[in-house]
């Protein structure tokens, strides 16, 4: 049979524990060849001008031969570029039927070639991100670090939390967001989760002064740091390259990023997209400063050399985007705990296999 996992049946059996221990083992097979990744490509379609939006179709793979699985990792998306408050932001209106988006995961089994499973993938995403900046951390960050920072409250943001309390002792995560309501109900919803105080500051400076270690988990297209904020010892977590600033960026002596590959963007006519225009993933001085995460699990690269060094865990447009050795990863774990439970929907295995071969 094969099953199709919706994100209410992934959330019931897939935690943060789950992601830490597949993403350790799975990143550092990478850093050993012992699985494959094709990186992210992005194709786009202008479809308006005002605000400008795109179709995106974007697509990922990867083999992992200790789970026996392969998989795709596909979304379709519209997106939005247009200045909110002064700063460029980059949103995903919910533009299917209901108000929904389209993200699948199809997991197919590395044995016999079968669809094993087409799962929902927002969930899978959301806490892959902040596992895998806590595992950056764990191995890059100052093991003292006692203060955090969280800028932005959307739905990256929790795992982040989440993540790092299995890594480190903190007393404190000031959380900032531009949206007061934001800051609110997410204190509200995390803080019963959280082993340390949550507080909330009404400026980004407030958050970031003294901190150890800093998330960046924005939307924006626009710096969300001055270029004075990076302290010595610091280490920064983000997801996308427009939140920061090129000051920053260059103060840091070490940029963890996820792979030396690089993602793809495709796409039509004189309009460039604007994560496009912001990547320095191949900026010779920066890739000077570049490590692979698995490199360093593995012992195969440095790391951090001094307690005194700035350190970055780079997201898209800076290194590496995701990968989909993550998401599948997780999926496969998810699969296995959704099939223990008897979670999802059943198909028969013949919709999705053929008796001819081309």
């Amino acid at each position: 049979m094969t099953w199709i996992l919706t994100n209410d049946d992934i959330a019931q059996v897939l935690n943060v524990d789950d992601c830490l221990e597949v993403l350790e083992e799975t990143f550092k097979d990478y850093a050993q060849d012992f699985a494959t990744n094709r990186p992210r490509s992005h194709s786009y379609a202008p479809m308006n001008d005002d605000p400008v939006q795109w179709y995106m179709l974007k697509t990922m793979d990867a083999i992992l031969p200790r789970y026996h699985v392969g998989g795709i990792r596909l979304t379709s998306d519209i997106v939005v570029e247009r200045v909110v408050d002064g700063k460029m932001r980059r949103e995903k209106p919910g533009l299917a039927p209901g108000g929904r988006w389209t993200e699948l995961v199809f997991l197919f089994s590395a044995d016999t070639g079968e669809l094993l499973a087409i799962m929902h993938g927002s969930f899978l995403q959301r806490i892959r991100v902040g596992a895998t900046s806590a595992i950056a951390a764990k191995y890059v960050a100052r093991k003292d670090s006692k203060i955090a920072a969280l800028i932005g409250t959307g739905g990256l943001a929790g795992s982040h939390l989440e993540a790092l309390s299995r890594f480190f002792a903190l007393d404190e995560v000031r959380v900032y967001s531009p949206t007061p309501e934001h800051r609110r109900n997410f204190l509200e919803d995390w803080q019963p989760k959280m082993p340390f105080r949550l507080k909330l500051v009404s400026h980004p400076r407030d958050a970031i002064a003294g901190a150890d270690i800093v998330s960046l988990v924005t939307n924006s297209l626009s710096p969300v740091l001055d270029e004075a904020w990076a302290q010595p010892g610091m280490h920064i977590n983000s997801v996308q390259r427009g939140e920061l600033d090129r000051h920053t960026i260059d103060r840091a002596e070490l940029i963890v990023i996820r792979s030396h590959d690089r993602d793809s963007h495709w796409f039509y006519g004189e309009r460039e997209p604007e994560e496009v225009k912001f990547d320095l993933s191949d900026a010779p001085a920066l890739r000077a400063k570049m490590q692979s995460l698995g490199g360093i699990m593995a012992g195969k690269e440095a790391g951090r050399t001094s307690a005194e060094q700035v350190t970055l865990f780079g997201g898209s447009g800076l290194g590496s985007a995701g990968l989909a050795i993550q998401l599948i990863a997780c999926a496969a774990r998810a699969f296995e705990k959704c099939r223990a439970k008897g979670l999802g929907y059943e198909l028969p295995t013949e919709l999705f296999t053929q008796d001819m071969h081309t």
